[in-house]
């Protein structure tokens, strides 16, 4: 504080600080091989070392996939989506993509062959393979199930381990999966308590949360200044979905509000745009990621964004090799294994614009 030159030095304050824990989370996969099909292989020069390969290849991919899922669009919760609807049969209609309120585009992070458990967060319901994505899109996207069983409105829709399942906390993915910007970019809507600090008590441990109907550039300014009042910092990095890029290019060309930035006429954007960038706003790169949630625009400071990690991709191999035998079964096994989690030191220095229309969104299983 200011004061006379002869005054009263001010009393001292405590610093208000909260203690953060972040818990490693752990991502496995396993595969097998038969005895009888390697002996068979091996007839053949190479192919077992190429059919090897090709598993544990897609092993590491399947895991990274899954990965950024869990990263784009996670809150940490492991919820694929919500049952719409209680039924009886062997079809599942379902809403809210990511455990994240929405009608459409529920079975977006479904795939055929995923084990799935149905829970209210307390009572196992059912699991059931899944077995065909039935609609993508509309209000009524679904999927069928291998046996026929009566769904309960609202339930969580988790994988888990195998069909023998009975304790969802640690045999599921259910909020075992390491936090995501759903929840790192977040006002306490989806995550009350994030890394044991409430949003609540500490106001400060919020992200900036912004609702509009469709993209605007008013709306673009209006959460960067947001961010910037409340964080004293702009944003790093922007990411979105396809669908958002394509509004965004769509403003662009509707707003015929270019600004030149001094780099040539084939440099124009709606922002400033900086050397080697394709798409910015405001001079900050735009990135697009497959799994980024619908209508959402994500607006990231990177130098505030944390990766914990304790395991970054490894095969098992405390017994001397990756392979291990199969117990009462003539096969080999290998597993996977990472152990991460992703947080941020300053959730004030993010924010997000939600609730724009996903009328040109387009979403796509890849199997």
């Amino acid at each position: 504080m200011a004061h006379g030159s002869l005054g009263l030095l001010p009393t001292p304050q405590n610093e208000t600080l909260a203690s953060v824990q972040v818990p490693i989370k752990w991502v496995r996969g396993r595969i097998q091989f038969e005895i009888a099909a390697m002996k068979a292989s091996l007839r053949s020069s190479g192919a077992f070392a190429r059919a090897t390969d090709t598993l544990m290849n897609r092993m590491v991919t399947n895991l990274s996939d899954e990965l950024n899922r869990m990263l784009s669009a996670g809150a940490g919760t492991g919820v694929l989506a919500l049952v719409d609807g209680a039924t009886t049969g062997t079809t599942v209609t379902c809403d809210a993509p990511a455990g994240i309120a929405n009608d459409l585009f529920g079975t977006r992070f479904l795939q055929p062959g995923m084990l799935l458990g149905f829970h209210d967060g307390t009572t196992l319901h059912g699991i059931r393979t899944l077995g065909a994505i039935t609609s993508e899109t509309g209000a009524t996207p679904g999927f069928t199930i291998d046996t026929a069983f009566t769904t309960t409105d609202n339930d969580f829709i988790v994988r888990v381990a195998n069909s023998t399942v009975s304790n969802i906390t640690s045999d599921s993915a259910y909020n075992n999966e390491p936090m995501g910007l759903e929840g790192i970019v977040d006002d306490g809507t989806l995550v009350s308590t994030f890394h044991n600090v409430s949003t609540t008590t500490y106001p400060d441990w919020q992200s900036t949360r912004l609702s509009v109907t469709g993209l605007s550039l008013d709306a673009l300014q209006r959460l960067c200044d947001t961010i910037d009042q409340q964080s004293g910092m702009m944003p790093t990095d922007f990411l979105v979905h396809h669908s958002v890029r394509r509004a965004y290019l769509a403003l662009v060309d509707t707003a015929r509000t270019f600004m030149q930035t001094g780099q040539g006429p084939a440099k124009f954007d709606l922002g400033q745009e900086p050397s080697g960038m394709d798409l910015s706003y405001n001079g900050y790169p735009i990135h697009v990621d497959k799994d980024v949630m619908l209508g959402e625009w994500l607006a990231l400071n990177k130098d505030h964004l944390i990766r914990y990690v304790l395991v970054d991709g490894e095969w098992a191999e405390e017994t001397g090799s990756m392979f291990r035998a199969v117990s009462g079964q003539d096969a080999l096994e290998a597993i996977y294994r990472v152990g991460v989690n992703y947080g941020t030191d300053m959730k004030n220095s993010h924010g997000k614009l939600v609730g724009m229309s996903q009328t040109n969104a387009i979403s796509r299983h890849v199997v």
